[in-house]
C-alpha cells in the first residue's frame, strides 16, 4: 500500500506574551506553546499522549525543543520564534525525527545540518534568483524545492510537483503550486521571506485537504 504524504509540514503558530518574574524578560505563554504543538502533532501522527516545552523566550529568531509522545515513541518537535509585537510571538513549529531507534538518529543529525544553510528545514526554502529570469527564481527550482523538503520530512517524493510561473525575488511574493500525491492534489503557498542579492529564501506550506 503506498503510503500517502502527510499534507501539513509545519505552520506558523502564535501564544501571548508572559511576564518572565520580576525580571524585565518577556517569555511565551507555556501553555499556549504545548497547545499549538499538540494540535500540530495531533495533525501529523495522531493526538500525543504527552507534550513536554520548556519555556520559550520572546525574541525573535529563539528556540526551543519540545518533546511530543505519540503511542509511545518520542519525538523531537521545534519551535523558533519568527516575529515578536507588543503582546504576541509567532513562531514556527517543525516535527523532527524519533529518537526510537539509532537510524533516526542519524536522520535528525542530517536534518540539523541541512539548517545551517537554510532558515527552517521545512517551511523556508533559499533559491538562488537570477537576471535572466527578471529577478525571479524559476518555476522549475521552486518545485525542485518543494519536492525535496517533502522527500527529506516524510521520506517519500510526491508524485509531481508544478507552479505556474516564476516566483519574484521580492519579499512578500506569493505563488501557488500543485503537488500531486496518488490520486489527490495538494495546493501548495509559497511566499518569500528575504532577498539579499540571488540569495530568495520562501515559506512553504501545503494545504491541510486535498483539492
Amino acid at each position: 500500500m503506498k503510503r500517502h504524504l502527510l499534507p501539513v509540514l509545519a505552520i506558523v503558530a502564535g501564544g501571548l506574551l508572559a511576564a518572565g518574574g520580576c525580571s524585565s524578560t518577556a517569555t511565551v505563554d507555556n501553555d499556549d506553546v504545548v497547545k499549538q504543538v499538540t494540535d500540530f502533532v495531533d495533525a501529523q501522527l495522531g493526538k500525543p499522549d504527552k507534550v513536554d516545552c520548556p519555556t520559550l523566550d520572546a525574541e525573535k529568531d529563539k528556540t526551543v525543543t519540545c518533546t511530543a509522545t505519540v503511542e509511545g515513541t518520542s519525538y523531537d518537535v521545534k519551535v523558533k520564534v519568527t516575529e515578536v509585537t507588543d503582546k504576541e510571538a509567532k513562531f514556527d513549529i517543525t516535527l523532527g525525527d524519533s529518537d526510537s531507534s539509532s537510524s533516526s538518529t542519524s536522520e535528525e543529525a542530517t536534518t540539523s545540518r541541512s539548517t545551517t544553510t537554510r532558515r527552517s528545514s521545512t517551511t523556508t526554502e533559499e533559491a538562488s534568483a537570477t537576471e535572466d529570469a527578471g529577478a525571479a527564481v524559476a518555476a522549475t527550482d521552486v518545485a525542485e524545492q518543494i519536492s525535496t523538503t517533502l522527500s527529506e520530512q516524510v521520506g517519500q517524493v510526491p508524485d509531481d510537483v508544478t507552479c505556474p510561473d516564476n516566483l519574484p525575488a521580492t519579499v512578500g511574493a506569493e505563488l501557488t503550486c500543485l503537488l500531486t500525491d496518488g490520486p489527490d492534489q495538494y495546493d501548495v503557498a509559497v511566499t518569500v521571506t528575504s532577498v539579499e542579492g540571488t540569495d530568495v529564501k520562501f515559506d512553504i506550506q501545503v494545504a491541510d485537504q486535498p483539492n
